[in-house]
């Protein structure tokens, strides 16, 4: 894999890994072969959102993180309220210093109520770094 990417990243590019599951225990691997960010993670299946949002890329710089919205629990079965809670529990983990957007942790199906989606987006413009 490194060898695959190599050419990506002498050219300047950031690579963002998706992933969904569990994915602590090859991140260090990852991060060792260039990746320089994460979409996907799922923290329902063990991933620990604030080791990530500590944790540094091979170059030095924070990782870059998508998420941490979950599609399988907080946005088809939470309330508004539990929303915008998760929401701001994802900012204040890992949006000082830059290097996140506020996301799902992967695709936003029928299955979630509308008023949801639009309390994790609207929401998020509001809380404060």
């Amino acid at each position: 894999m490194k060898r695959a990417i190599e050419p990506l990243k002498d050219a300047g590019i950031k690579i963002i890994w998706h992933c969904d599951g569990n994915i602590m225990p090859i991140l260090d691997r990852l991060i060792d072969v260039g990746i320089d960010g994460l979409q996907g993670f799922q923290e329902e299946c063990g991933v620990d959102f604030a080791k990530l949002a500590q944790m540094r890329s091979k170059s030095g710089d924070k990782l870059i993180l998508l998420g941490s919205i979950s599609v399988t629990i907080t946005l088809p079965f939470g309330t508004v309220e539990d929303v915008k809670r998760d929401v701001e529990r994802c900012i204040k983990i890992a949006a000082p210093g830059g290097g996140f957007v506020l996301a799902p942790t992967s695709t936003v199906g029928p299955d979630i109520p509308v008023e949801n989606i639009f309390a994790m987006y609207e929401y998020g413009k509001k809380v404060k770094v």
